[in-house]
């Protein structure tokens, strides 16, 4: 357990210094003569004030020397810090929109944040692109063209009972 801490004695109160009479029973030669000693103590300090002001404008600009070589470093800091994390950030989102094949014009909509985050988004985005399957590959033809005709479209029923009756269209050559 802690132990008892002793009483402490009360301080006895400070008397005041000999105090100075009061302005009512000085004479006017006395106030006088206080103000001229106040008006001397003032202009002494003034000067005093004067002369050290260009030491206290040296420090000063010492300070802000150092303060501004340490800011600057900070700042720097800042930066490369502030470079590294976009880069990061950026190679993320280029592994997460390879994984899921999404557009180069959609890496912006990924936006940023953990890796399932933007998994996600990758995900949820993929899923708007229309399907193609089935659908030709832009550079690649048709296995039912040939040069110079067009893809074989189904027959209407119209079409398949003139097939029927008069044969396979033939063009006028």
């Amino acid at each position: 357990m802690t132990e008892p801490t002793p009483p402490v004695e009360p301080t006895p109160p400070v008397e005041p210094e000999q105090t100075e009479p009061k302005p009512e029973s000085l004479t006017p030669e006395q106030l006088r003569a206080a103000l001229d000693d106040a008006r001397r103590d003032a202009a002494k300090y003034r000067t005093k004030a004067k002369e050290l002001e260009p030491l206290a404008e040296k420090a000063k600009q010492l300070e802000d020397a150092q303060k501004s070589e340490a800011q600057r470093l900070q700042d720097q800091l800042a930066a490369a810090q502030k470079e590294r994390d976009n880069a990061a950030a950026d190679a993320l989102r280029m592994r997460v929109a390879v994984k899921h094949g999404v557009k180069h014009d959609d890496l912006d909509l990924l936006g940023s944040g953990s890796e399932e985050e933007i998994d996600a988004r990758a995900q949820r985005l993929v899923s708007y692109y229309p399907k193609t399957l089935g659908a030709p590959t832009p550079g690649k033809p048709v296995e039912q063209l040939h040069p110079g005709a067009a893809p074989k479209e189904e027959m209407t029923p119209e079409e398949e009972t003139w097939q029927k009756l008069f044969g396979p269209a033939t063009t006028g050559k």
